[in-house]
């Protein structure tokens, strides 16, 4: 029975803010590079790996963030959309979490990057990017503050 309740108050939770937030429906979806070290990002390729995607609608963010494995956590660096969020003192307040993290702030970080793939070295580029803490198989849910 705790299990079902459970289910259903995390249920009801997206669908509020599913209702309360335009982007989560209708927003055009962007899929977003991590970095362990806050420099160096790409898409993460590991079949036990971190899903993130942001969620962008007339300038608001959204960003959702779902580590897929079952026993190791994520603690690393996620890009945001710098238009948006690269703001002096910006930060973004973490609206959802199954299981459960209590809610908090992330402070945003505006710095040079250095995009990979496959690994293989990019471009260099200026990037708003902050870091995420999860638990294995953690969906959290981000918001603008301010």
């Amino acid at each position: 029975m705790g299990k079902t309740r459970c289910f259903f108050h995390h249920d009801r939770q997206l669908s509020d803010l599913r209702r309360r937030l335009p982007a989560l429906r209708y927003g055009q979806q962007h899929f977003r590079s991590v970095g362990g070290n806050g420099t160096d990002f790409g898409l993460s390729t590991d079949v036990d790996g971190i899903v993130a995607f942001s969620r962008i609608l007339a300038g608001t963010e959204v960003l959702v963030v779902a580590n897929t494995s079952a026993f190791g956590r994520f603690d690393d660096h996620m890009l945001v959309d710098t238009v948006i969020n690269g703001g002096k003192n910006a930060s973004m307040k973490m609206e959802i979490s199954h299981p459960g993290t209590p809610s908090h702030r992330c402070a945003l970080t505006s710095s040079n990057v250095v995009s990979w793939e496959n690994g293989v070295r990019g471009d260099s580029f200026h990037a708003t990017h902050m870091r995420v803490n999860l638990a294995p198989m953690e969906l959290q849910i981000f918001t603008q503050v301010g």
